[in-house]
């Protein structure tokens, strides 16, 4: 999804986390995140993208694990984090 946000151009990867496994789904994410990322460098250069996660998976044990914390920090990875239920976002991490 595409959009603007305060002026900036952004997409949106969301991500459901609908397996059982999060470490699993959170390897396929960050896959997609940073393949589209490379890719809006080239055709969309101005665009930031976002990777969105649902509040419930975002506060869950293993996604505040010191690995996948980590891993987002290394790739600066700028986060959305929605409410599944009512679609609002709670928070946004550059």
């Amino acid at each position: 999804m595409v959009a603007e946000r305060d002026g900036t151009l952004i997409a949106v990867e969301v991500k459901s986390f609908l397996l059982r496994s999060i470490i699993h789904t959170f390897h396929e994410a960050m896959g997609q995140y940073l393949d589209y990322r490379s890719a809006l460098e080239v055709v969309d250069p101005q665009r930031i993208v976002f990777l969105a996660i649902p509040s419930h998976i975002f506060h869950h044990e293993i996604f505040q694990d010191w690995f996948i914390q980590k891993r987002l920090k290394e790739e600066n990875a700028k986060l959305i984090i929605f409410d599944p239920t009512t679609n609002v976002i709670e928070k946004w991490i550059n």
